[in-house]
């Protein structure tokens, strides 16, 4: 079974937010951006810039391949 189970990139940084104990401001001021933005991503509604993604994986210490197979599963399911 996956350590990341979530379907979505936005289901796997809210996953990975809430193991934390963070709120989305929370995380949004550790990262540099809105809360507006961390909402929008957990929702699907948009992604990370490149910039944003690379302190998300910094962050929460995952590889940046895990999170590109997030992106890729996310196109394929529009």
């Amino acid at each position: 079974m996956s350590k990341y189970p979530s379907k979505t990139l936005g289901q796997l940084i809210k996953k990975l937010r809430l193991e934390k104990g963070l709120e989305q401001r929370e995380l949004a001021g550790k990262i540099g951006v809105s809360g507006t933005s961390v909402y929008n991503w957990e929702n699907d509604r948009k992604r990370p810039s490149r910039k944003s993604m690379e302190r998300l994986v910094k962050f929460f210490k995952i590889s940046r391949k895990k999170s590109d197979d997030y992106q890729i599963e996310k196109k394929k399911a529009l």
